[in-house]
């Protein structure tokens, strides 16, 4: 088990998720965010609660400001909320740390930088869901 394998492939079943939500539901609103890493104990599982988490805190947080405060870490949520122009099924990213650079910025919407983030594999994903809850 890979706790960072099994993350990322959470968070693309998310992006899936509403990207389906989106289509099958008319009159609906549905999106999927990135906050960016947010200062909080959520990182303990990743990082430790020891030296490490404080390492890395001085160095994305500090140096780089790649970890955002409470606050700064709400926009993404509050935009996708209260905004007028939010595209339906679309992802929202204020910044992250993508293995490609130019993503870093993130992106009001942004396209996931996955190839497995297909409209076929939402629906297989939905249809996969469906049968493990008992829904079909």
């Amino acid at each position: 088990y890979d706790k960072l394998e099994a993350y990322g492939q959470s968070k693309l079943a998310n992006v899936m998720h509403a990207t389906e939500v989106a289509r099958r539901f008319k009159g609906v609103t549905a999106v999927s965010l990135h906050p960016g890493w947010i200062d909080s104990p959520l990182d303990q599982h990743l990082v430790g609660t020891g030296c490490g988490k404080w390492l890395l805190g001085a160095i994305f947080r500090d140096c780089t400001g790649d970890i955002l405060s409470h606050r700064d870490g709400a926009m993404t949520t509050l935009h996708c909320c209260l905004a007028d122009n939010v595209e339906n099924g679309a992802f929202y990213s204020q910044c992250g740390l993508w293995k490609d650079p130019e993503l870093k910025a993130g992106g009001w919407p942004m396209k996931v930088p996955n190839d497995n983030n297909t409209p076929e594999n939402a629906v297989k994903l939905w249809e996969a869901s469906e049968k493990l809850v008992g829904a079909k």
